[in-house]
């Protein structure tokens, strides 16, 4: 089983996803790790906060 793009080549990933909600194909985005991504962007964010501020 050959790994997905989003496995094998995360930029060129990344920028297939950028792309295809540029033009609205939203239907071809690969919703499974695009939620995970943003998940952990999100985790990101909360823990810089907590760092700078204290939460």
């Amino acid at each position: 089983m050959q790994p997905n793009l989003h496995d094998a080549d995360r930029l060129r990933w990344l920028e297939q996803q950028v792309h295809l909600l540029q033009t609205g194909r939203l239907e071809a985005l690969d919703i499974e790790h695009l939620t995970e991504e943003l998940e952990a962007e999100m985790g990101n964010e909360r823990r810089e906060l907590s760092d700078a501020y204290g939460f």
